[in-house]
């Protein structure tokens, strides 16, 4: 759960929800002025799905339109419209569908209740991990690959954390909308109702649910929709304002924390017991932040001290990016000098994102300390091998390296 309001996710998710109460202006001008106003915000942001989300919702709720278009005709301008999203960004869009492929692969293995909070990165790591070593031949799935935190779609994701409880609750969510705005009820209930739609539309290619803000959009427009109903509205928006004060105090103690976790990053190297001290004092609050955890162990490892690295590692591994879990405990135990239980994670680490070059380095220093010349040749012509999602001085150098190996062998 995220208490950021900067993401661009986020940020694009809650103008979404915002749009469909810009549908109640009966101004024309002013409401194509407020629609150009969100599909600026689209672009600006570089947002795909707000930028759909707000041209169809424009289209659809236009009476000139409507009156042209049958539901076959809106079918297929709906589908125009994504089809060109999609296209803008190509390989964001193999991702997602190779992240899907790999849960619908394994969703037999995903027990009635899922397996449990905050597990999705553990096991989706997991899952594409054996996929590329069954798969070694390059393909697109190797440039895309990354080690994802989300799903991309958050029915799938929680289904593999819950189980068949999330499925059931976002179609009773998803159904119960829908019902109202085929109501015609009061207009502001059918535009709460479509600000929902909007969130779950985000939610099927986006993970909008992992932000507490836009949960507690969510939440307050059912509160608010169901208080209309009951005709309780006060009760309806004193709920919500508890809910809010909530959630600002939670808000406040994780800014605080992440405060003193950049403070602490800022220091010099000569200020490394200071820098202790606050990284302790905000792992109480950033314990399930990856991006914490990282430049935490890392700090420890500058600081050799592998052993509350590993401790930390093996406590807390399913709120790692898996990807950086892996290296952080390959060089752990490579300061304890144990080569094979550092070996071990390190070959994970490159099976989990095949197109990053750091794995095999440390895999071929590896061999190196091992004298195992036949391991040293074999990591240098995977390294050459490889193609660079990203070239930098640091892919430069590992694969000049490489090639030094190879040259010097071939002589």
């Amino acid at each position: 759960m995220t208490y950021e309001i900067s993401l661009v996710a986020v940020k694009a998710c809650i103008l979404a929800s915002l749009y469909p109460f810009c549908l109640l202006i009966r101004n024309k001008k002013i409401k194509i002025a407020i629609t150009i106003c969100f599909l600026l915000a689209a672009l600006l942001l570089k947002s795909r799905t707000l930028f759909c989300i707000v041209l169809l919702f424009f289209l659809i709720s236009e009476p000139l339109v409507t009156k042209k278009l049958n539901k076959r005709s809106t079918f297929f301008l709906g589908v125009l419209v994504i089809f060109f999203a999609a296209y803008i960004n190509t390989n964001s869009v193999i991702g997602r569908i190779f992240i899907w492929k790999n849960i619908f692969s394994n969703v037999h293995e995903v027990p009635l209740l899922g397996f449990g909070n905050e597990t999705f990165k553990f096991k989706y790591a997991e899952w594409q991990a054996e996929y590329f070593a069954q798969n070694v031949s390059w393909s697109k799935n190797h440039f895309v690959a990354d080690a994802p935190s989300f799903a991309f779609n958050e029915p799938l994701h929680f289904y593999v954390e819950y189980g068949i409880a999330a499925i059931i609750i976002f179609s009773l969510l998803i159904y119960f909308n829908i019902h109202i705005i085929m109501r015609k009820s009061i207009p502001i209930i059918q535009a709460l109702s479509l600000s929902n739609l909007c969130i779950f539309a985000f939610a099927l290619v986006s993970y909008p649910l992992h932000s507490i803000w836009i949960l507690f959009i969510l939440l307050s427009h059912h509160i608010m929709i169901i208080s209309i109903w009951r005709k309780r509205t006060v009760y309806g928006c004193v709920f919500i304002i508890i809910l809010f004060s909530f959630i600002l105090i939670e808000s406040r103690k994780y800014t605080q924390a992440k405060e003193t976790w950049l403070y602490a990053k800022s220091l010099p190297v000569n200020a490394n017991q200071e820098k202790k001290q606050l990284f302790d004092s905000a792992y109480t609050t950033l314990y399930n932040n990856q991006y914490f955890l990282y430049d935490y162990c890392t700090f420890l490892l500058n600081e050799q001290k592998p052993d509350k690295v590993l401790s930390i590692g093996n406590g807390k591994r399913i709120y790692f990016n898996q990807y950086e879990y892996s290296l952080l405990m390959g060089s752990a135990y490579l300061l304890k000098n144990k080569m094979d239980s550092a070996k071990v994670y390190f070959i994970n680490g490159h099976y989990i994102i095949p197109n990053r070059l750091i794995p095999l380095h440390h895999l071929l220093n590896i061999a190196k300390a091992s004298y195992d010349t036949l391991q040293i040749r074999n990591y240098a012509e995977v390294i050459i091998a490889t193609p660079i999602k990203v070239m930098s001085p640091v892919a430069t150098t590992i694969k000049r390296e490489a090639q030094l190996i190879l040259n010097e062998n071939s002589r």
